[in-house]
């Protein structure tokens, strides 16, 4: 897992994780169909505790943030942060994570907004087939010339 820094999406799978919910919900698929497709590619198989706390918290973190959490995802974000905040409190320094973790416990246990109205991703298709040709008449002075 590849990591730039201490935020909730400073790494590899929080980004996989946002990126993968948002593409699904876009696509049309139902926040209830996107969330079990998420879990059961990037939900497993997790080497330690930090891998598995940065997808909860991510995963709670879009949900909440597209007002679409639910109960399960929170409760398992909620122990994560528990969890990692004990573990931080034990530390000598407080690191900027502790700043985020806290904030996404806040979020997560105040009112969630509003869903987000999504427009379904329309994919455009080119008409032509390899090898078509495209023309274009110029007629300006400089092209007659």
């Amino acid at each position: 897992m590849g990591k730039w820094g201490n935020g909730i999406f400073d790494n590899d799978l929080s980004l996989d994780v946002k990126d993968m919910y948002v593409e699904l919900l876009y696509n049309g698929i139902d926040e209830t169909e996107a969330q079990k497709q998420v879990i059961s590619e990037l939900g497993t198989d997790f080497q330690n505790f930090e891998e598995m706390s940065n997808f909860w918290m991510s995963l709670a973190s879009v949900e909440w943030e597209y007002g679409r959490l639910d109960v399960y995802v929170k409760h398992f974000a909620l122990r994560c942060i528990e969890k990692e905040l004990e573990i931080m409190q034990r530390a000598i320094d407080f690191n900027e994570r502790y700043k985020d973790v806290i904030n996404l416990k806040n979020n997560l246990l105040s009112t969630m907004p509003s869903k987000k109205i999504l427009v379904k991703t329309r994919m455009f298709r080119c008409p032509w087939k390899m090898g078509d040709v495209y023309a274009y008449l110029l007629e300006s002075d400089y092209a007659k010339e």
